[in-house]
């Protein structure tokens, strides 16, 4: 909510302030907040998401934006 009232950039210079840097939920947010902005570094956040994921479902949507990001930046 704040991403879209405020912007983006604003968005994770708060969510940074949080420090959940060991919550994959905390990757996938900033995985989308980064998306269009840095892709590569919305990428890294994404490849951090899914490395401590532990559902299966949780797993299936953080590829699901990898994938996505991979294509935008490849073209596909």
């Amino acid at each position: 909510a704040l991403a879209k009232a405020n912007g983006k950039e604003i968005a994770i210079a708060e969510a940074e302030k949080l420090n959940l840097t060991g919550n994959h939920l905390y990757h996938s947010l900033m995985g989308s907040l980064y998306s269009d902005l840095d892709n590569e570094k919305a990428l890294q956040h994404f490849q951090l998401s899914l490395s401590t994921a532990k559902s299966t479902a949780e797993k299936a949507v953080i590829m699901k934006n990898i994938t996505r990001l991979t294509d935008m930046t490849t073209g596909d």
